[in-house]
């Protein structure tokens, strides 16, 4: 902008000095385009005289004043020249052939400042009524124009910190000037000094018209500018960052004869990076240190001298040496390399990699002007003895600077090479310098990487902080490496390095997320024993976080009471870790009261506090409350994002789950819960919160819970169609096969299960049950079956099973060798009593021969996974407790159990003796106290399999029907007079039976 101008003024006033006083021609410099000159600048005998028609913006247009003067400080009629009072007194200047008028804004200054007419003397009665009749028409005129503005513009806003700031520096300024000005007025010696330091504000401000004035009372009072007047305008620039007039003092010293020397050139760079013109600041300085004379070039600076110290550059004012400066000259002839350092700050600060390589190797040269034709990451260049260079050498702050782009610019391998090639150009690395690297490659996860990095820098013997162990701890744990993280403080230990709080914050911290809740308190008590260490709240916060993982909910509130016994303020992270402790234990009184404890101390919940506080009472089937939950974060105005939409939901159809065996509607019913869970998941959408996976899925287990699977399906479409967040899991999956299975559709629960399976998501048990749930449903035993074999991955459909004949001819099931589960390892895999339990029922509900044998070989194989009738009971061969059984399931327990005893028998691995099953009473026939003589009848209290009375015998009777039925022939039964839970077989009628068995 009008840096051009003052480089101009700089030089003319530098022409015409007290040697051109005299000279009676003048000389025009045209004002460059875009600095608010309208003409030229007219240089004479008096001084730097402005055009008449010259206007000069001295502030921002944001900091201009309003009013007739806010488009120019600055109005210069045709006059003397100088405008202003001079030592022959009166109000005009010089010959006194003309007058001029002068308009400003300032302190202690009228909106208008006149000089009156005449050599000195004052202006005739007529000129000052004309004077006064156009003041007042115009003042007139004026308050006429300010009542309309009032009446129809909008009020103005506050002036901004930074435009009252702008303001008060320019009064500060127009008062240093017009004492300036006063005390040339009075006479007094004004010091070369002084007007340097008012020359330099008013250049570094760009308060152009305020330079004009101080040129001219230079001039009179006969002072010229020096080296030192220019050095007072860089360093004024420099404090306020004004890297363009910075840049044009240089040039418009170069124009006066003035050489800049090395100082000069470092200021004007630092001041330009720091205005943001480091592109232009590193021109400047490849191309003045290519044209400063032959000196040997320095790298000395304040950077090299620290050890360890930080990253950036020390970008303070360079100071004047006043001994060693010379007016002609003399002074250092050498560029800092604190320059260049700025430079290297500032493409770290727009992670410009490829440039501060480039610069680094140009400087390990020591010559050149750029590293033209480099990738960027080469560091291989040749350098030149010291008395060749013309660039210093870099120093360990520049390798910061380097190292420090190329980690935040995620070019970690760079930062690496950088680093191994310090120590061969001369530089040691410190602790720091490798803190660097290190972070670099922990931003790409490379944190093996960085375990190699501290090998290294014990093979250099860099001494180790707890600072850099903590940041490869705090990586690790974030992989969820906790093995090697606790190997990194044994390691500590071992090099007597000490932990601090961070230390263990970060390993407590690791251990909570990988639910190692034990290895969290015994680091929470080393923490405690620990000499000069102290935990703090974010370390009972991360102790309170592991309790929670592993539900050990009591273990966290004893610690938030700890921490609070210890003089430590609960924050909102600690009372949220300890109201999700209580959620996971399904504590949602307590969640609650620790909720109101946090409300009471003045701890504002947050999102996720209410998130965790409606997972609580969901787990708790406290949905009422949970929506209770959620209307006071509307009603206080908080943000309701998609976590919390997600746990309401949840709550929603967790309640729903639990009155799954509700029939009726109304208020808690699962179809009423359902509908609440769907309308939430429409309001999400209203309110522009885009639901994700888990409110999807939530609102699709509620679907299930009441059999809604066409509204489950349409929700798994809208799924497909959102996009990565919203694309459906296992879980997803499993609540609508769940829903088309509760519904009877068993074909579209079949195609999920497919679908899923075709996504690349692997089914698990709880995704089998639902598949198995919905067969049963639609009375499906050929694919009951076919599917079992699948989840053990035994055999395929249609591959007979081995089969022997008794000796009276019966089929029966030929032992197996080994468990038919061998592909089941995976527990998440195995099938459990929930399985067994289906797969029993649907075949068992089935007519024929063939489903009664697939039943059979079924519950063979679930004894031997251990589901049914383990080993490690009290069960024996002769005793079995069916207790607990389901219909379906006792019935293919009893044929177990009798073919079992049967072949024990006939191998001779027994001999024969009274078979007991177990099965119990109801609580109402204990009350009845009947009196069975244990004769061989069957009850009236008969019920049709696959029910179970309440406080009844049916299982005992089921169990007595089975034996008679399923057996030819029969197989009779007594209930114990001291036994009414039991079923008894005599040895006697076991061997009668087998008997009659062979002869048939």
């Amino acid at each position: 902008m009008a840096s051009s101008l003052v480089a101009a003024l700089l030089l003319s006033s530098s022409l015409i000095g007290p040697a051109s006083v005299g000279r009676v021609d003048a000389f025009s410099i045209s004002a460059p385009s875009g600095t608010g000159a309208s003409s030229s600048v007219l240089v004479g005998s008096r001084g730097v005289v402005p055009a008449p028609s010259r206007s000069v913006t001295a502030l921002r247009a944001s900091d201009r004043p309003s009013g007739p003067s806010a488009d120019s400080l600055v109005s210069v009629h045709s006059g003397d020249g100088s405008g202003r009072k001079t030592d022959g007194g009166g109000g005009g200047g010089g010959d006194g052939a003309s007058g001029g008028k002068r308009r400003r804004t300032g302190s202690g200054n009228k909106s208008k400042r006149r000089a009156t007419t005449g050599g000195g003397g004052t202006a005739s009665p007529q000129s000052k009524n004309r004077r006064n009749n156009n003041n007042s028409s115009s003042q007139s005129n004026r308050n006429r124009r300010r009542s309309d503005n009032r009446s129809t513009r909008p009020s103005a806003a506050p002036p901004s910190r930074a435009t009252q700031w702008s303001k008060e520096r320019h009064l500060a300024l127009r008062s240093k000037l017009e004492k300036m000005q006063h005390r040339s007025v009075q006479g007094e010696e004004l010091a070369q000094s002084y007007c340097d330091e008012l020359l330099g504000l008013c250049v570094a401000t760009d308060e152009w018209d305020s330079v004009l004035e101080v040129l001219t009372v230079m001039k009179d009072q006969g002072l010229s500018q020096t080296r030192s007047s220019y050095r007072a305008c860089l360093e004024q620039c420099s404090k306020v960052n004004n890297g363009a007039s910075a840049l044009e003092i240089l040039k418009a010293m170069q124009q006066a004869g003035v050489e800049p020397n090395g100082d000069d050139v470092t200021m004007a760079v630092k001041t330009m990076c720091r205005g943001g013109r480091w592109r232009n600041a590193k021109a400047l300085l490849l191309r003045s240190a290519e044209q400063l004379p032959d000196a040997p070039a320095a790298s000395a600076g304040n950077d090299g001298k620290i050890e360890g110290a930080k990253s950036k550059d020390d970008d303070g004012v360079v100071a004047d040496d006043d001994s060693s400066a010379s007016e002609d000259g003399d002074a250092s002839k050498i560029i800092s390399v604190d320059a260049y350092n700025a430079v290297m700050s500032s493409m770290k600060e727009e992670k410009k990699w490829k440039e501060a390589v480039q610069f680094l190797s140009l400087m390990e040269k020591g010559h050149g002007s750029s590293n033209k034709g480099g990738s960027g990451g080469s560091t291989k260049t040749k350098t030149v003895d010291d008395a060749d260079r013309v660039h210093p050498r870099p120093t360990l702050v520049t390798y910061h600077h380097a190292l420090e782009a190329c980690a935040s610019s995620g070019e970690s391998e760079q930062a690496v090479t950088l680093l191994m090639s310090m120590r061969d150009k001369g530089t040691e690395p410190t602790s720091h310098t490798f803190d660097l690297v290190v972070r670099g490659l922990l931003k790409r996860s490379q944190w093996r990487r960085a375990l190699k990095l501290l090998e290294l820098m014990e093979e250099w013997e860099v001494p180790q902080s707890t600072r850099i162990y903590n940041i490869i701890i705090s990586a690790c744990a974030k992989a969820r490496e906790v093995g090697q993280a606790m190997a990194l403080l044994k390691k500590m230990r071992t090099l007597n390095i000490k932990p601090d709080v961070v230390t263990f914050n970060a390993l407590i911290s690791a251990c909570a997320s990988a639910g190692r809740w034990k290895d969290s308190m015994s680091l929470l008590q080393q923490c405690q024993r620990e000499p000069g260490v102290d935990p703090d709240i974010i370390t009972y916060t991360n102790a309170i976080r592991a309790c929670a993982r592993a539900r050990k909910f009591k273990d966290a509130i004893e610690l938030l009471q700890v921490l609070q016994d210890l003089g430590l303020t609960p924050d909102v992270y600690a009372y949220t870790a300890a109201i999700d402790a209580c959620a996971k234990g399904k504590m949602w009184r307590k969640a609650l009261d620790i909720l109101d404890e946090m409300r009471t101390r003045g701890v504002q919940p947050t999102e996720v506090t209410y998130s965790v506080a409606i997972t609580a009472c969901g787990n708790g089937g406290q949905w009422q409350r949970a929506m209770e939950l959620l209307n006071q974060m509307r009603m206080k105005g908080m943000s309701i994002n998609v976590i919390t939409y997600s746990s309401t939901i949840s709550a929603l159809a967790k309640a729903a789950r639990r009155n799954m065996k509700e029939t009726g509607g109304g208020e808690g019913s699962s179809e009423e819960l359902s509908s609440k869970a769907l309308d939430l998941l429409e309001q999400m959408k209203k309110e522009g919160v885009e639901p994700d996976t888990y409110s999807y899925s939530g609102a699709i287990s509620a679907c299930a819970s009441a059999g809604r699977w066409e509204e489950a399906l349409d929700l798994m479409a809208q799924m497909k169609k959102g996009g990565p967040k919203t694309r459906p899991n296992r879980i997803t999956y499993t609540g609508a096969i769940s829903a088309c299975g509760r519904a009877g559709e068993w074909e579209h629960a079949l195609r999920l299960f497919d679908e899923m399976r075709n996504d690349g998501l692997q089914a698990d048990r709880i995704s089998y049950n639902a598949v198995f749930s919905a067969l049963r449903v639609g009375m499906q035993p050929e694919r009951a079956y076919e599917i079992w074999g699948e989840m053990l991955g035994r055999r395929k459909e249609g591959q007979p099973r081995d089969s022997t004949k008794d000796e009276g001819g019966s089929s029966k099931a030929a032992p197996t060798s080994k468990p038919y589960a061998t592909a089941t390892s995976d527990p998440k895999l195995s099938p459990d009593i929930i399985t067994l339990t289906d797969v029993i029922a649907t075949l068992d509900r089935s007519e024929g021969d063939t489903n009664r044998e697939r039943m059979d070989e079924v519950f063979d194989e679930a004894v031997e996974l251990g589901i049914i009738l383990p080993t490690d009971s009290l069960d024996s061969l002769w005793e079995v407790d069916l207790s607990g059984m389901s219909i379906p399931v006792a019935h293919a327990a009893c044929r177990h159990i009798v073919q079992r005893a049967r072949r024990a028998v006939a191998s001779g691995e027994s001999p024969c003796e009274d078979l007991m099953l177990i099965t119990g009473v109801g609580a109402a026939h204990k009350a009845q106290g009947q009196d069975d003589d244990g004769a061989d009848i069957v009850g009236a209290s008969q019920q049709a399999p696959g029910r179970r009375g309440r406080g009844n015998t049916a299982l005992r009777e089921y169990v007595r029907q089975v034996l008679r039925d399923d057996f030819n022939p029969p197989l009779y039964s007594t209930i114990p007079h001291l036994g009414q839970g039991t079923v008894h077989v005599s040895a006697d009628a076991f061997q009668k039976w087998l008997d009659g068995e062979r002869q048939q």
